[in-house]
């Protein structure tokens, strides 16, 4: 038996078998239809107007450029399950200010952060594979915690030990 391949739109998404290829709206905070398991490649790439983003649950990858040149991005909710983030998928998120993953997150392609210059932390507690240059150019960044292993390391500027 062949199984059809099935696309269609929803409100302002454009979804094809449980991946979201387009979102067309303005809004500035949204959450998104649930059903989906990966956010498509630039599917939100440019939408200036969004600030907050909170994705479903059964989200499994972000795939690269998927949110590339949301300079008015806040806030994003990314939800246990999530297991990659591609490579440019926060690009130029200007207005980013803190990165929080869940720990099921355990890839982060190169230069998944690049450019957000108003991340002031992020938590990595998954990551086991990170690309080059991932939270580059991060220069508001006063605190990195990455998990490993269940230890806790937490790396802050000179600045914020006093």
């Amino acid at each position: 038996m062949v199984e059809k391949s099935q696309e269609y739109c929803q409100e302002n998404y454009q979804i094809k078998d449980g991946v979201l290829l387009r979102y067309t709206g303005r809004e500035e905070e949204i959450a998104v239809v649930g059903g989906i398991h990966t956010v498509g490649e630039s599917a939100f790439k440019g939408c200036v107007s969004l600030k907050k983003v909170t994705l479903p649950p059964g989200l499994q990858r972000i795939m690269g450029d998927a949110f590339k040149g949301c300079r008015r991005l806040e806030e994003i909710e990314i939800p246990d399950g999530v297991t990659y983030i591609g490579s440019y998928a926060f690009h130029r998120c200007h207005a980013l200010r803190r990165v929080i993953l869940p720990r099921s997150v355990e890839e982060l392609g190169e230069c998944a952060f690049l450019y957000c210059d108003s991340v002031r932390e992020a938590w990595l507690p998954g990551v086991k594979r990170m690309g080059m240059a991932a939270l580059a150019n991060g220069i508001s960044l006063e605190k990195l915690v990455i998990v490993s292993n269940s230890h806790h390391r937490a790396h802050e500027t000179p600045d914020d030990r006093g």
